[in-house]
């Protein structure tokens, strides 16, 4: 297959709060954000500088405009909200609604660790949020 390019306006995020088996799709995201981020370990020697990998941490970000009444299997900020001050586990991805060859989905487990919502004078109302992420995650590229 020709190489191609993704389009971040063709990946979306989608939670199950039952933990990772029936996903409903945030509605009106902006963006999101996948992160890893390996901790360095400084050990150097007279002999000369030495870096090691330490732990890692990975984290995935989102934020949208908030929108009410979302439809069918979809999840609005109010459904976030309450996902978060329950301290729910959820199941995550982050992909395609229908993945063609060689795309990328991501998943996993986690909580909402962080969960902000705006509400500016002249604009949309917009919500920003963290999800913890258990374990590690899990890359499946489509066949």
């Amino acid at each position: 297959m020709a190489q191609r390019k993704v389009t971040g306006g063709d990946i979306l995020l989608f939670i199950d709060p039952t933990g990772g088996t029936t996903y409903s799709t945030v509605i009106c995201l902006t963006s999101q954000t996948l992160g890893i981020s390996t901790n360095i370990i400084d050990a150097r020697t007279k002999c000369g500088p030495d870096q090691q990998p330490g732990g890692q941490t990975q984290n995935l970000s989102f934020e949208g405009q908030m929108m009410i009444d979302p439809d069918a299997l979809m999840i609005s900020a109010a459904g976030i909200f309450t996902l978060a001050q329950d301290k729910t586990t959820i199941g995550w991805k982050l992909g395609k609604l229908t993945p063609a060859t060689d795309d990328v989905t991501y998943t996993g487990t986690g909580f909402l660790a962080s969960f902000e919502q705006t509400f500016p004078l002249e604009d949309n109302a917009t919500f920003t949020g963290e999800i913890g992420i258990y374990g590690d995650v899990t890359q499946t590229i489509a066949a």
